[in-house]
């Protein structure tokens, strides 16, 4: 039978940030953006973050690839632009110097391209946004980024689904063994769905990459060499195409990938972990362990080395490796290092979270 959806949280109002934004750092602190700001999409990897507020764009972080779209590039320095993006905006995912923006039937891209991470063409780069070909009766149900790869999860005029990538692939995160080490055009990750069987979500971490159904099965391929596959009685370090994870609780219905971790959310509100580094708990599993948080989890976001989730009393939990500037939102700490989820508590009222690399996005139903 499909699984129920995760609860969803009420709508949200206005963001806050901890760690490092433009030039500023908050020193462990959740502080307002210089700007109020109340877009509903958001995205982040290690080297930027991006706001989107239906075709107004706020991007911060690097630019030496062109990675904010300001139609300049420059490597020493941190940046805050703000734009306006050709048409609404639906989804928003960032790689390490590159950006995916979705609109219904339309797919753009900004930044670094040496790796083919733009997936329309062969250009280096580019400062603004380009638009990736793609049919016009398809429509765009969800994107993902890793570091240097790309995820956009499709369905045609017929209904039909499908998954493409494009990017770096020497991990086999593009789930096409064909595309060679990488590459700048879109190729079609081939998902074994069952009858009725539909896609929900496409996840992306480091150098791995996963899609969720409606029935609660996961496919991951790419890196899985800390277990991320889900696969503890016959690991291997790399998939080259999507496999089924066999180690999963039921009724998963959110799934998140850092750089060497997975994190599950189930219908019940219960937050499992596998793999290396930011699980939640110390040491290594190639089987999810649940985090005993004692609160229902209604959302959660993975950056590279760190993790954060929201409970549907608006609680925000974070852990993994902190910054000097603070973006676990922890204050200032000793050893960096937070192996078990600690409650942050200035996020009162909390609904959504992104983990960037120097930045912690958190959305807040407060005014």
């Amino acid at each position: 039978m499909p699984l129920r959806r995760c609860a969803m949280a009420p709508a949200a109002r206005a963001w806050t940030v901890a760690g490092r934004w433009g030039a500023r750092s908050t020193h462990g602190q959740l502080c307002a953006l210089p700007t109020p700001w109340r877009g509903t999409v958001a995205a982040a990897s290690v080297s930027h973050t991006v706001l989107v507020d239906g075709d107004q764009v706020l991007a911060a972080g690097q630019n030496g690839a062109g990675q904010l779209g300001t139609q300049t590039t420059c490597s020493e320095h941190w940046h805050v632009a703000a734009w306006q993006a050709p048409e609404p905006i639906q989804y928003a995912a960032a790689g390490m110097g590159f950006t995916v923006l979705g609109a219904p039937r339309a797919l753009y891209a900004c930044g670094t391209n040496v790796r083919g991470q733009l997936g329309g063409g062969t250009a280096l780069e580019h400062s603004t946004l380009v638009r990736l070909p793609w049919p016009r009766d398809a429509a765009i149900e969800g994107v993902a980024a890793g570091l240097d790869h790309a995820l956009v999860l499709t369905r045609d005029a017929a209904g039909v689904q499908s998954v493409y990538a494009w990017g770096l692939n020497t991990d086999g995160q593009l789930g096409d063994p064909s595309a060679g080490a990488w590459t700048p055009v879109l190729r079609r990750a081939a998902i074994p769905l069952g009858p009725k069987e539909r896609l929900v979500r496409v996840a992306a971490g480091g150098d791995t990459s996963a899609a969720l159904t409606d029935h609660g099965r996961l496919f991951v391929w790419g890196n899985t060499e800390y277990g991320q596959a889900l696969q503890p009685t016959s690991p291997a370090e790399q998939e080259a195409v999507p496999v089924l994870a066999t180690a999963l609780p039921p009724r998963i219905c959110d799934v998140q990938l850092g750089g060497s971790f997975v994190l599950l959310l189930d219908d019940d509100g219960t937050l499992h972990a596998a793999g290396y580094g930011a699980t939640g708990h110390p040491g290594t599993a190639h089987t999810p362990v649940p985090l005993p948080l004692g609160e229902r989890i209604v959302r959660v976001h993975a950056g590279l080395h760190y993790a954060a989730a929201i409970t549907e009393d608006g609680h925000l939990y974070t852990w993994g490796l902190d910054t000097p500037e603070g973006r676990l939102a922890q204050g200032s700490l000793a050893d960096r290092r937070v192996q078990r989820p600690r409650r942050v508590a200035a996020a009162a009222g909390a609904v959504d979270v992104v983990c960037g690399g120097a930045s912690l996005l958190v959305r807040s139903a407060a005014a």
